[in-house]
């Protein structure tokens, strides 16, 4: 009987221990790659997104209605080391400088100014939900890996899909050669 009541206390103790961890947040693995769908006001926007925090680079594709119903590309490279930020047009090659704001770990929960709201099962990932900005801002992250599942805010959703937890192509963070050449805003 004795045994019984220790494996329960045991077993008690590590759910609150997990409980307690997850609600405390987390930080995604250092390099990753993942799709995603928007559904917004205007339209819809396709999202590729490269992610790599050992060299602080970010690289974020989008397709569609980005700032309005017309169609566009856009293309940010980011790289926190050298402070500069590229956002390139590949439709009408253009490309435009500017300074990013600082680097930050792709994380959730308290240390991002995220509240922990539920465990909850999406398209059977189970994720974690986070609020913040007055529960305006919602984010959902995997427990398992940390990965970004979905983000909402507004009239604006973004489904992420497709994860690899690697960079298949380093070369992707290198911006088009016109960008070189482009002065900063």
């Amino acid at each position: 009987m004795m045994n019984k009541v220790v494996v329960c206390i045991v077993l008690f103790v590590g759910c609150l221990f997990v409980s307690y961890a997850q609600a405390q947040g987390c930080c995604s693995p250092p390099q990753w790659e993942v799709l995603g769908y928007e559904t917004n006001s205007v339209g819809i926007v396709f999202h590729h997104i490269f992610y790599d925090s050992i060299n602080r680079l970010v690289r974020w594709d989008r397709e569609g209605a980005v700032e309005n119903a017309t169609t566009i590309r856009l293309q940010t490279f980011a790289n926190f080391t050298s402070g500069i930020e590229f956002l390139y047009y590949p439709d009408v090659n253009e490309c435009v400088t500017h300074w990013p704001d600082s680097f930050t770990e792709w994380c959730y929960g308290c240390s991002v100014g995220q509240t922990y709201l539920k465990n909850i099962t999406v398209d059977e990932i189970e994720c974690m939900a986070w609020s913040a900005a007055n529960d305006e801002m919602i984010w959902l992250s995997s427990v398992d890996g940390c990965l970004p599942v979905l983000y909402e805010y507004k009239n604006k959703t973004i489904i992420f899909d497709d994860a690899t937890l690697a960079i298949t192509n380093p070369s992707v963070f290198v911006p088009p050669y016109i960008c070189k050449a482009s002065p900063p805003l």
